[in-house]
Order: C-alpha cells, then structure tokens, then sequence
C-alpha cells in the first residue's frame, strides 16, 4: 500500500511537471519586438506561434520634418564665356518620410529544446516620400568676355514618391536566448519590384529578429 502511495505521488509529480511545461509552452505563443528584413520589413514585429508554423507582422515608419535647405549658386559676374543653351535645376530638400509593412509566415522543418530550424515566406512594402523646392538656372552671356548665372522662372514644389515590392522565401534559425527571448536569423531570396528601379532579384540579404515572449 505505501508502495502503491509512493508511486502514485511520483506519477502524480511528473505528471504535473510535464503539464506545467506543456501549458507554459502553449502560453508563449506571442512575441514582440523588432525584426529587420527585406522580406519582413524593417520595426516593430508581433509573432505568433503554432505547433509546427507561425506568422509575423512587422511595420515601421520615420518622417523628418526639416527645412529647405536652399543652396542656390550666386548671380555673380564671371569672366569668360558661356554655353546659354544650358539650363540646370538647383533642388533643396524639405520634409521626407518612408513606412513599411511586411507580413511572413514560418514553418518549422526541425525544432529541439532552444532553437528551430525553419522555412519562411514573406512579402513587405516599403514606402517613400520626398518634398523638394526647385530653381530653374541657366547662363547668360553679359558681353564677349563676362556672363553670370542667372534664374529661369519661379521657384517650384514637387513631391516624389517611391513604392517597392519585394517578395520571396528563405530558411533560417531561431535560437532561444532566456525563456522569453528568442531571436532568429535568416537567409532570403527575395523578388523585389520598385517605381525607379524596375524588377530586381537580390538573394541571401541575412535578416534578423529579436522578440520577447508572453501568453
């Protein structure tokens, strides 16, 4: 009988141990932070985490409010003489700003006790925007032997705008540092497509993340 009692406390204790560790790896299924990533975006990162899958969504932005700074040549008189027919643009840049959001989706392939072996797929958009003030210059002769610079027309405004696509899969590692922070590492191939540039392909550009995780 106090054979059967020790035993069935034993039972009981493991029991209750292995139960706490199953609940306390379902509990940490959320993790925030940062990640940084051609395919993941670049910011802040929430992920979360099935059995053998997980998804992550990462967005940032940054706007610099700043002032035109206007370095217009001066109208001064110069010897020598000029080609008139050329006309430049003097540009002074004012406000930017840029965001992105990406979203990628993980599979596991191998996972032991503080790191994973993983595939990943991903999509992210990035996006710019670029205020400029513009002056139109061009030279003017004054005689045989002096010219000057010299405006053409108003200042004007313009407003770019960038936006590129990129898209693609990858492997990577996951590598847990405490309980809560686990941090990843991976190598992508990414498609990417943008306004200026076109289609492009870059391939293993390492991207990084690092996420506490809670219930």
């Amino acid at each position: 009988m106090k054979r059967f009692l020790l035993v069935s406390i034993l039972l009981f204790i493991l029991i209750s141990l292995n139960g706490q560790n199953i609940l306390q790896k379902e509990k940490l299924k959320n993790g925030l932070g940062f990640a940084a990533g051609i395919n993941s975006g670049v910011g802040f990162a929430y992920k979360h985490k099935f059995n053998r899958s997980a998804y992550q969504i990462t967005f940032g932005a940054l706007y610099h409010n700043s002032d035109y700074d206007c370095y217009y040549p001066k109208e001064d008189i110069m010897e020598g003489s000029a080609d008139t027919t050329k006309v430049w643009i003097e540009k002074c840049d004012g406000p930017q700003g840029s965001g992105n959001i990406g979203f990628e989706y993980y599979f596991y392939l191998h996972q032991a006790k503080r790191s994973a072996f993983y595939l990943s797929v991903g999509t992210a958009v990035f996006s710019s925007i670029n205020k400029s003030k513009n002056q139109k210059y061009s030279y003017v002769n004054i005689d045989s032997t002096h010219y000057k610079t010299e405006k053409v027309g108003n200042e004007y405004y313009k407003t770019e705008n960038n936006t590129k696509i990129n898209t693609g899969f990858g492997i990577g590692i996951e590598y847990k540092i405490t309980k809560n922070i686990i941090t990843s590492l991976g190598l992508p191939i990414s498609f990417s497509f943008s306004d200026e540039n076109g289609f492009n392909m870059f391939m293993l550009i390492p991207q990084i993340s690092i996420l506490y995780y809670f219930k």
